[in-house]
């Protein structure tokens, strides 16, 4: 199962705003355990939202967030819930940990920062990403944890160590540490709900579980919007075409032919793209074949489909011995990589190097934007959630016809092509 986030909170009072705000938003989240651990499963347009009751206190904490993270991979996690006050702060602020910290680790006699375990960061980090996305009303910095519910006398003395904390509470860095052995992005969003006193605590608890869960959702709501696809520019426009004219002229079993000065320059891209112990007669022999590939096409109609494209790049991987697992980028490229290059359409592509347009639909007519692509998707993912299935291309198409949106929204062939294939799609737009 595919996590979009985590979010955890340490009891019932601060879990049950959080459960009931998502319910509004897709159906009720599913109570569960996972390892023996208390949670409930949410849907979301950017994958699935895991709640989970940590317990209170920091091994308690770390306890179950290793439990789960051994389990899942999501892309983030957030603490919510209740923090005591400590400088520039009042009830009712919300927090969120810039820094984390544990207030009473003490390994100073042995060379490590107060604050600090031994063969770990001095702080741990909160994501930028999550901070980037907080709402401009919360308070960013140093956030302190400890084991003890924190009285005015135990407050004065974190702050005369840490004089700049904002708060303190008794899990997240914790979760910051786990968070962090483990590469996952982390954030500590909470709301203060007393002075480190606990009649203040119990008075305000609710109230700051309920403010707590309203900062993370906006934070869940800016990050569910997705990015606005931009197509890897990793190749140059001449090694593009180079990739193209090459295999052409492979698929055509051309003779090399004299290279003229105007296809030398493309000498100094594929020193660029090919592996470093690639000989420069292998470079030769293949601008030679690009000179022929681009005379072949001076002479009549002709054109290259992308499977051909594909099967033959596969070809000239494989004798120069290039990496092609997934996640590297050899060259040459995939014919996905230069569809995304020439605005989606694999025909602009051929077009480019003056090649013949293959059959299918052209240019204009029912023509998406990037945006039209997005929102279909999303839509899509937000129609699935609601109806308890599982996004796929075939139920795509049962989505248009259900909705009758056929010609308003992109066909599931569309995205595809778009993309360079379905699950590219559903990669970018995280459905």
């Amino acid at each position: 199962m595919r996590l979009f986030a985590i979010i955890t909170a340490a009891q019932d009072e601060e879990i049950e705003p959080l459960v009931q705000t998502l319910a509004t938003r897709s159906i009720r989240p599913i109570k569960q355990k996972v390892s023996n651990i208390e949670s409930w499963l949410a849907t979301s347009t950017r994958g699935n939202i895991l709640i989970v009751k940590t317990g209170i206190g920091l091994t308690s904490a770390a306890t179950a967030l290793t439990a789960i993270l051994t389990k899942y991979k999501p892309q983030f996690v957030i603490s919510i819930g209740s923090a005591g006050g400590l400088n520039g702060v009042t009830i009712g602020d919300i927090v969120a940990s810039k820094q984390s910290a544990y207030a009473d680790a003490n390994s100073t006699s042995i060379g490590y920062e107060y604050g600090q375990i031994p063969d770990q960061p001095a702080k741990f980090e909160g994501s930028q990403l999550l901070l980037d996305a907080c709402p401009p009303e919360v308070k960013k910095g140093l956030c302190v944890s400890t084991n003890s519910f924190v009285t005015d006398e135990k407050a004065k003395e974190i702050l005369s160590h840490f004089p700049q904390a904002l708060s303190v509470e008794m899990e997240s860095t914790a979760l910051a540490q786990v968070c962090h052995m483990f590469d996952v992005p982390y954030l500590m969003v909470r709301c203060i709900s007393d002075m480190c006193n606990n009649d203040e605590y119990n008075e305000h608890l609710n109230d700051a579980s309920q403010r707590a869960t309203e900062a993370a959702m906006s934070i869940i709501s800016t990050l569910e919007t997705p990015r606005i696809y931009k197509a890897p520019q990793r190749f140059s426009s001449h090694s593009i075409s180079a990739s193209i004219l090459l295999t052409f002229a492979l698929s055509k079993n051309l003779d090399v032919s004299p290279i003229s000065d105007e296809t030398e320059k493309l000498r100094t891209y594929l020193h660029e793209e090919l592996p470093d112990d690639i000989d420069d007669n292998t470079i030769t022999t293949y601008l030679g074949l690009i000179e022929s590939a681009k005379k072949k096409i001076h002479e009549g109609n002709y054109t290259l489909s992308a499977n051909t494209y594909d099967r033959i790049r596969k070809e000239i991987l494989s004798k120069i011995g290039a990496e092609t697992k997934q996640g590297t980028f050899a060259w040459p490229p995939t014919s996905q990589t230069i569809i995304k290059r020439a605005n989606g359409f694999w025909n602009d592509a051929l077009k480019n190097v003056g090649l013949s347009q293959r059959s299918g639909r052209s240019r204009g007519g029912l023509h998406f934007t990037e945006a039209d692509y997005i929102n279909a998707l999303r839509s899509f993912a937000k129609w699935c959630a609601k109806n308890t299935k599982k996004p796929s291309y075939k139920l795509y198409s049962d989505w248009i016809s259900a909705t009758k949106q056929q010609g308003s929204v992109p066909s599931g062939a569309a995205v595809r092509q778009h993309f360079g294939s379905w699950h590219e799609a559903t990669k970018q737009t995280q459905i």
